[in-house]
């Protein structure tokens, strides 16, 4: 509930021990998205209660900035965030969600995904697909290596670039063609 976030046909095996859930096999669609192999550790009792959350999904990526507005504190990186519109496309990846008494981190790594939309400081609408993409907010860090695309009538492939947001924010482009 305090995520805002509407789990639904969720299914797996699960055992209540000594005040701690776990879960294994689970299984869960969150809007158009759907996680499957999961795993989770709960503690149900206390404020802010620990959270293991550990799960390969498919995500409709139109759902992104929702997602990331609630987990992303970064008020530079909220702000550049809210220029991206009209997100289309889909990621399948593996996602931790590990939700601690200091705060919550999330590690999110995409094997495989198709992105398109419009970065408002962009004159052109932008296509992403295939590669790697990563995202570690305990690192405050975004990576991703060898991503194709198209921005306008120009392609571009071999992207490997890293974004970092922890002090002051730092773009590093290391391969492109």
């Amino acid at each position: 509930p305090e995520g805002g976030f509407l789990i639904e046909e969720v299914k797996g095996n699960a055992i209540i021990s000594r005040g701690i859930l776990e879960g294994q096999n689970l299984e869960a669609r969150l809007g158009n998205s759907r996680g499957t192999k999961g795993t989770l550790r709960l503690r149900l009792q206390g404020e802010e209660a620990p959270l293991h959350l550990d799960i390969i999904f498919k995500a409709d990526l139109a759902q992104l900035p929702s997602y990331l507005e609630r987990f992303l504190k970064d008020e530079a990186f909220r702000r550049e965030m809210a220029l991206v519109q009209e997100i289309q496309g889909s990621a399948t990846g593996r996602m931790i969600l590990d939700r601690r008494t200091d705060g919550t981190e999330v590690s999110v790594d995409i094997s495989d995904f198709n992105l398109h939309g419009v970065y408002q400081r962009l004159p052109y609408p932008i296509e992403i697909h295939g590669g790697k993409f990563s995202l570690d907010t305990g690192r405050e860090k975004i990576t991703s290596e060898n991503l194709r695309g198209k921005f306008g009538k120009s392609t571009f492939s071999q992207l490997t670039a890293g974004l970092e947001w922890e002090k002051e924010p730092y773009l590093e482009v290391t391969s492109l063609k």
